[in-house]
């Protein structure tokens, strides 16, 4: 692909899209976060190349309304009540943990708040003066060491949030995408004999 892009003078990102979900009861935690990023990067229409498999394209989830509904930004200055936004992020299946390490976690301990939200590739500590953010870093997971301020912290669904809506008609993966987008397939006869087999 790597190769095919250069060729082509194509200076996209190349995003994989994962699966999560191999069953009911088969569970892929660690491709997780790669998923939910990439849902939202869809949404947010930056342009890309996504690799992923015709399973995933048609694997139930919410609906694109229903994730952007379950997004939201936390900034610097914002004001903020600590015990409906733990209840908030709980809602959308983060773990509730007492140290984060893990994308997907949250730990509260007096007025600090830490998130590990699936878009980023480190966790944020957000400092509050009262119900006030009065500031936001990025830390290391290992020693728990703030490395840099940031201004704002976006925060998406995740897990069972993702993958089940009982409120809502499902959807699939492949409505996140607009109707126009080009597919690549390849090997086609595999895919359509797999899908036959599988589901």
């Amino acid at each position: 692909l790597e190769v095919f892009r250069k060729l082509l003078g194509d200076d996209r990102l190349v995003i994989p899209l994962p699966e999560v979900a191999l069953s009911r009861q088969q569970w892929v935690p660690e491709n997780e976060a790669g998923h939910c990023a990439a849902l939202e990067a869809v949404l947010s229409g930056q342009p890309a190349i996504y690799v992923t498999t015709a399973a995933v394209l048609l694997s139930a989830t919410i609906s694109p309304a229903g994730f952007q509904e379950r997004t939201f930004t936390l900034r610097r200055g914002d004001t903020v009540d600590l015990e409906s936004l733990a209840k908030r992020l709980v809602a959308l299946d983060y773990d509730n943990e007492f140290e984060v390490h893990e994308p997907g976690e949250f730990s509260r301990r007096g007025g600090i708040i830490d998130i590990y939200s699936p878009l980023y590739d480190a966790p944020v500590r957000l400092e509050f003066w009262g119900d006030e953010i009065d500031r936001m870093r990025f830390f290391m997971p290992d020693s728990q060491v703030s490395f840099r301020d940031v201004d704002e912290l976006r925060i998406v669904p995740r897990g069972v949030a993702v993958l089940a809506a009982p409120e809502e008609a499902s959807s699939t993966v492949r409505a996140y995408f607009p109707p126009a987008t080009p597919l690549v397939l390849c090997s086609p006869e595999v895919i359509a004999e797999h899908l036959a087999t599988y589901g």
